[in-house]
């Protein structure tokens, strides 16, 4: 039974009935107050932004924090941190926090009620730097580290600095930077908000000396020994050496090479902690004689006061030799039976590539003095094996300027886009003192033809486009098409009747042989000579689809495995064109059917034959 039930009992026992009634009612009354007093006195109404398990980053943390009664009165208010009571004004409190969790607890009181609640707050500010430059490698001087910063395990802005200049990172966190001589400082600074942190590594740096006899060089003998040594400061340090990757046991400070044909790399590696250097040489063994060609003809005859040649000379591997390789030297007098070489003189390199060497010699500067009778000019190219030298007849018979020096070859050709010739093979006469740039230009022009050209005719001409062709029906053959489809290249150009670079693609251009060999060098720079075969074409792809790709600069990288010299077809169909012979069905024929993309050797000596045989009066 309740309490209340016990004092009623009693009360209805020992009061009569109508006393009993009233007290109760009063009794009643009394406790229905009591209640509502009661309950008026438990509502409290909290204000804060606190929360629990918050985490924060600043060791000073405010927060608002009021109570209120029912009525709308400000309760009473203890606030705690750490078990220490903070002193608040308006409901604002400042927490010195402590590392970790801070319990913070806020006690409100109003008349026989009381409240408590309690947050946790945890404070947090780990900034951290790091980095391995104190242990990272140092290669040829360099050091390459890693460096990031972190704020609570959150990567932040980091610099970082080398004797006191700013580094950039390389990639993504790494670093490098360049060892001096001495002590080597490098700062890093870490910085979120308000935080920040900074570290130091200091690197000291001796660095390295290499003491050897070895170098780059060319050697005939397989056997190959050298010695060195490496100091790291001013003390001795570890080295290694390696020929081709295999590991070179030492003799002393001796090391003996067992070498192979071709290029052989020797790395020396020297060593002293985390610190390295290395050096790398190419000892080339060669075990057979080099090779010279040059685009010079035996006995020939030159007019012209520039003479135009070329020259590929490479060692016993087939590589090619530098122009440094070779030497030229003259012997005035061919009929005396007696050697006397001079040193040449008169000769301009005008280009160099990965396959031969272009040069120019004034023969008037070299020859005038010997002019009308013969000389021998001979060329030497030395690797460490041996040497070899090819010698060449000539004369030079001077000319007047303007005059007629003979008579060449000359074809304008579009084999690439299907439209045959633009200028059908013809004999054109040359002049001494005119470069290839200004007899071209004077040929366009007499043909009605336009030309877009960069540089001048004297000097750097490039030809970039000919204007009024017959491009009705241009198209890429299928079998080049097959080759240059998917590479961004056009298959035919609007027949708008100009025709220049990257008109079909980023490869387009015009390019020239002559005797069947593209120069390396411009047009400019060519002066004719009488025989020449000049064929100007139209190239797809620089020189690779019609067997010039080396002409550029670079390696040759023709398509085909071979190329065939239209030369001899062009020069007899030349011939044939200036006799104007009445029936000219043979070659009206013939004429048609060169004009066709990378033809077969088979069929253009098919085609000569034809030629041959219908004009031998012509042609012998």
């Amino acid at each position: 039974m309740s309490r209340v039930g016990v004092i009623f009992d009693r009360m209805k026992a020992n009061i009569p009935r109508k006393r009993f009634l009233l007290l109760f009612a009063l009794l009643m009354l009394a406790l229905l107050l009591f209640a509502a007093c009661a309950s008026e006195e438990q509502e409290l109404l909290w204000q804060t932004d606190l929360l629990s398990d918050r985490l924060v980053t600043e060791e000073v943390y405010e927060f608002h924090a009021v109570v209120y009664n029912a009525d709308g009165s400000l309760c009473s208010l203890e606030v705690f941190c750490g078990g220490e009571a903070l002193s608040g004004e308006n409901g604002r409190y400042q927490a010195h926090l402590l590392p970790g969790e801070n319990e913070i607890v806020l006690r409100a009181a109003d008349h026989a009620v009381k409240e408590e609640r309690s947050y946790l707050v945890t404070y947090r500010a780990d900034l951290v730097i790091d980095t391995d430059c104190q242990t990272a490698m140092v290669i040829n001087d360099k050091i390459s580290f890693s460096a990031q910063a972190f704020f609570n395990d959150t990567p932040c802005a980091l610099s970082v600095t080398h004797n006191g200049a700013p580094l950039q990172p390389t990639d993504g966190a790494d670093y490098e930077a360049t060892l001096s001589l001495g002590d080597n400082r490098f700062d890093f600074t870490a910085r979120s908000g308000s935080h920040m942190v900074e570290k130091s590594v200091s690197l000291r740096y001796e660095g390295f000396t290499l003491i050897s006899d070895l170098a780059d060089s060319e050697t005939n003998n397989a056997a190959f020994s050298f010695r060195a040594k490496a100091r790291y400061g001013e003390e001795d340090c570890d080295l290694s050496v390696t020929c081709n990757g295999v590991a070179v046991t030492p003799v002393g400070n001796r090391y003996d090479l067992a070498l192979n044909p071709g290029d052989n790399t020797v790395v020396i590696r020297a060593f002293s902690g985390a610190m390295e250097k290395y050096s790398r040489f190419t000892l080339r063994f060669l075990n057979a004689q080099p090779t010279l060609w040059a685009s010079l003809n035996e006995s020939a005859v030159y007019r012209s006061s520039f003479l135009s040649f070329d020259v590929k000379a490479t060692d016993g591997l087939g590589g090619k030799l530098p122009p440094s390789a070779l030497d030229f030297a003259i012997d005035y007098d061919a009929s005396d039976g007696i050697e006397d070489f001079k040193p040449l003189v008169g000769l301009a390199q005008v280009w160099d590539d990965d396959v031969m060497t272009g040069f120019r010699l004034d023969l008037k500067k070299t020859l005038l003095s010997a002019a009308g009778r013969p000389v021998v000019l001979k060329i030497t190219a030395e690797t460490a094996v041996g040497s070899v030298s090819q010698s060449y007849r000539m004369v030079y018979e001077p000319a007047e300027t303007g005059e007629t020096i003979g008579e060449i070859v000359f074809s304008l050709e579009g084999f690439t886009v299907g439209k045959g010739f633009f200028i059908a093979p013809c004999l054109i006469p040359i002049r001494e003192g005119q470069n290839f740039a200004a007899l071209l230009t004077e040929l366009l022009e007499a043909h009605g033809f336009s030309y877009h050209a960069t540089g001048q005719v004297n000097e750097g001409f490039y030809l970039a486009a000919i204007g009024g062709l017959d491009l009705d029906g241009n198209a890429i053959p299928s079998p080049l098409w097959e080759r240059l489809s998917g590479q961004g290249y056009e298959r035919t150009l609007s027949p708008g009747g100009t025709l220049g670079e990257f008109d079909y693609g980023s490869g387009s251009g015009w390019m020239y042989a002559v005797n069947g060999i593209y120069k390396n060098y411009g047009f400019s720079d060519y002066y004719p000579q009488d025989g020449d075969v000049v064929r100007v074409q139209f190239t797809l792809a620089l020189g690779a689809d019609i067997g010039g790709g080396h002409a550029l600069g670079g390696a040759s990288d023709d398509w085909m495995s071979y190329h065939a010299d239209y030369a001899p077809l062009l020069a007899a169909l030349a011939k044939v064109e200036k006799a104007n012979p009445s029936d000219d069905a043979v070659y009206r024929d013939v004429l048609a059917k060169t004009g066709v993309w990378d033809l077969p050797e088979a069929t253009l000596t098919s085609l000569y034959d034809r030629l041959l045989a219908a004009y031998a009066a012509i042609l012998s």
